[in-house]
């Protein structure tokens, strides 16, 4: 009997609150993860009504206090999104949060991307010269500071990766936060390496970079798939300026991070990324496409066989595939010429043929580019023995070449084996920008 008693009261009770108009309160902490809506559970409501405005207003009646909102067929759009709870025949105010949620089409959805979508699909955008190849099914990063980026919304992206010959160090850049960026060298000649992963989903687009920071002839990397639990979105182009820089080991940024110029060279030392072609490419907003070999002359060197004038033309330093110069720079930075000079230092060759054939891979450039300036930067080694060279080269070409530019700036020799050190490389990066601002009127 008291038992009876006890439920007739609570009964009457919640009555007399909705029948005496008391108000009810609309839903508290309301969220949405992905796409799960969820809100605090108001006192005596067994239904919560979501009310969905967009291109048409769409309203879904659920009993919980969570909803997978894929399971409302809701037609897909973009929506602003509140909540109320209903209490008897009583209503609450809608919440206020006025949160948005975007019912896409998951038939359309890519978050896989592997073989030929790599480059077919228009999901990623690749940075520098990288060629699909059938046999391993993978995007090969030759370059230093060549890579990729992705735009994706979830939580992580993963990307399965092959390197070559060594263990190559890659940079993780998330959102352009270059500041925040993580240098990771790899463990094993395959792996699958976690690019970012969020702790929430925030509905958001985000943008996830990896880039090479290791030279070619030290390592290849190929790309076998890139993977998001969220999905890709289509990329929104390349910058409006692009730049290319053809050097030797300063613009590799050889031993870079060394802490002193007795240094050996070695990959953990060296980071293309601090090197004055990626900060270039930085300070002008502008792509870059690098072609940098550590030893390599123009015409000389006495460290080993690389011709650049032969690499330019190839899709490698050392390969026999030609390129196809896809790639249209406004702006051709030539680095070189410290290797030529010390290979004609111990009488093995000569100024006036080193000056010669400069003469012609300057030409050769505006040839391809025509309508792309060229600076001729020097004295990143200070080669103080080449300097009368590089004069008499420009004062050759520039009555051929229109616009010809010329850069001395020296570095502080402060890197391993006297390169320029990582802030040696900030301070050339300045000096270059300044230059291609003047020569460019960016």
């Amino acid at each position: 009997m008291k038992k009876i008693i006890l439920i007739f009261t609570f009964a009457l009770s919640l009555f007399s609150l909705v029948a005496c108009g008391g108000a009810i309160n609309a839903p508290a902490n309301f969220r949405i993860d992905g796409d799960t809506a969820s809100w605090d559970s108001v006192e005596g409501a067994t239904k919560y009504r979501l009310e969905f405005v967009g291109e048409s207003t769409q309203k879904r009646v659920v009993n919980e206090i969570s909803v997978d909102l894929k399971s409302l067929n809701l037609p897909f759009g973009t929506y602003t999104v509140n909540v109320q709870a209903i209490v008897g025949d009583k209503e609450s105010a809608y919440t206020t949060d006025n949160l948005t949620y975007e019912m896409v089409d998951d038939s359309a959805k890519v978050n896989v991307i592997s073989e030929d979508g790599l480059t077919q699909s228009g999901f990623v955008k690749w940075m520098g010269r990288t060629e699909y190849n059938k046999l391993y099914q993978a995007v090969i990063l030759y370059y230093s500071s060549s890579g990729f980026e992705v735009s994706f919304t979830g939580t992580k992206v993963t990307c399965e990766l092959e390197s070559t010959n060594k263990y190559p160090y890659v940079v993780i850049v998330v959102d352009g936060d270059f500041e925040n960026s993580k240098r990771l060298q790899f463990t094993s000649n395959k792996m699958t390496l976690d690019l970012v992963e969020f702790g929430t989903d925030d509905g958001k687009e985000h943008k996830v970079a990896l880039y090479k920071s290791t030279e070619s002839q030290q390592a290849h990397i190929r790309v076998k798939k890139i993977e998001t639990n969220g999905s890709f979105k289509e990329f929104s182009g390349y910058r409006d300026r692009k730049i290319e820089v053809i050097g030797d080991s300063v613009s590799a940024g050889f031993g870079n991070l060394a802490s002193s110029k007795l240094d050996e060279y070695s990959l953990e030392n060296t980071d293309s990324l601090k090197a004055f072609p990626f900060l270039v490419s930085l300070g002008l907003n502008a792509e870059l496409n690098q072609l940098s070999v550590s030893g390599a002359g123009l015409k000389f060197s006495p460290y080993n066989d690389k011709n650049m004038f032969d690499a330019f033309q190839k899709v490698d330093v050392g390969s026999t595939k030609n390129w196809d110069f896809s790639y249209v720079p406004d702006l051709v930075i030539v680095e070189l010429g410290t290797n030529d000079g010390y290979y004609i230092g111990t009488g093995k060759g000569t100024k006036e043929e080193f000056i010669h054939k400069y003469n012609e891979f300057l030409d050769y450039i505006h040839t391809v580019y025509p309508n792309a300036k060229i600076m001729m930067y020097y004295g990143g080694m200070k080669e103080s023995n080449m300097y009368d060279a590089y004069t008499a080269i420009y004062e050759e070409a520039k009555s051929r070449i229109p616009d010809l530019g010329i850069l001395k700036y020296e570095g502080d020799g402060n890197g391993a084996q006297g390169h320029p050190s990582a802030q040696s490389q900030k301070d050339i990066a300045s000096a270059i920008i300044a230059k291609a601002k003047e020569m460019m009127n960016w």
